[in-house]
């Protein structure tokens, strides 16, 4: 599509920064422009690659619980975000297991998990929120 998310979110960005900043002199509504902006920028790193990356979490957590693995290449974001939020609901099933029984093995394997999941998930957070805060 023309223009891309990315180029919309971008657009509403730069209006915010261009046109509406400036003419604010209320320092908490300064404050909260600095949010919309930090968060249309988290946007806009998220929107781009959000499918894959919720399909590469998908099959790893498929695999460390287990489960049969399924073609995650080609539903919808929504329903790619659901089968994530059911198949992590498993894992903290199996981590309240893991911990009750003190399961080093099975632990480790959630924490790798993990491990992984946030090396997927830091290019949404730099340099989104990166930067000044104040």
């Amino acid at each position: 599509m023309v223009p891309s998310s990315v180029a919309l979110i971008e657009s509403i960005r730069q209006g915010l920064e261009q046109q509406v900043a400036p003419t604010v002199t209320d320092k908490v509504a300064l404050s909260v422009l600095r949010s919309i902006d930090a968060l249309l920028a988290h946007l806009a790193v998220r929107v781009e690659g959000e499918a894959g990356r919720l399909a590469a979490d998908n099959a790893d957590l498929r695999e460390v619980l287990g489960l049969v693995a399924v073609d995650e290449a080609g539903p919808s974001v929504a329903e790619l975000s659901a089968r994530h939020a059911s198949l992590l609901a498993v894992v903290d099933e199996a981590l309240a297991a893991a911990l009750a029984s003190d399961d080093s093995v099975r632990l480790a394997e959630i924490d790798a998990y993990l491990a992984r999941r946030l090396e997927r998930e830091t290019p949404l957070i730099f340099p989104a929120f990166a930067g000044r805060t104040y």
